[in-house]
């Protein structure tokens, strides 16, 4: 049980990102065609797989409290190192650009630099031992939902939160992770 709040806990922190997009496409008007969501999802959920197994193949050459210090001690990082970001105004998240609807190349774009955001959460809940299969799939649903819902929100609603806020959360979201991991 204690694995599955950590893949929950990761698929929302993972998706936070995807949300901040959806809601800056929807404020402009603009909207992601399904088959690019699908697409980002898709590149998003390999990404934490891999990156996941990964920090497993890892944690099979070192002792279990080995693994768990790095394992927490990796998302610890990249969550401090993602709030840094968020708060100096240093993102990289995918900029809605012009027009009404998606291309290939943005949709594609999108979905790269949204899986960068998930890879080293991903490899230290690999060390740490939480499921790939329920996080991948966790991670691939959050997406199209994420970004469907954002998409929504900012067409109709004034953003409640800016993109810099869902980035800070999504940091310390991913530190609260690899903090419990390295309690459980």
């Amino acid at each position: 049980m204690s694995h599955t709040l950590s893949a929950i806990l990761l698929a929302v922190s993972s998706n936070l990102d995807n949300l901040g997009v959806g809601v800056a496409y929807g404020v402009r008007g603009r909207h992601i065609r399904i088959v690019h969501n699908l697409l980002i999802a898709l590149v998003s959920g390999g990404g934490t797989l891999l990156s996941m197994a990964g920090g497993e193949w890892i944690n099979d050459y070192m002792s279990e409290e080995v693994a768990d210090v790095l394992g927490a001690s990796v998302m610890v990082l990249i969550g401090v190192l993602n709030t840094w970001h968020a708060i100096t105004g240093d993102t990289a998240t995918g900029d809605p650009g012009e027009g009404n609807g998606t291309s290939w190349r943005e949709g594609l774009a999108l979905a790269v630099s949204l899986t960068f955001n998930n890879l080293g959460g991903g490899l230290g809940a690999g060390i740490s031992h939480v499921s790939i299969p329920l996080t991948t799939l966790l991670t691939v649903v959050g997406s199209v939902a994420a970004i469907a819902g954002g998409q929504r929100l900012g067409r109709t609603a004034l953003p409640m939160a800016s993109r810099r806020t869902l980035a800070v959360a999504s940091g310390l979201l991913i530190v609260a992770v690899g903090i419990y991991e390295y309690f459980v």
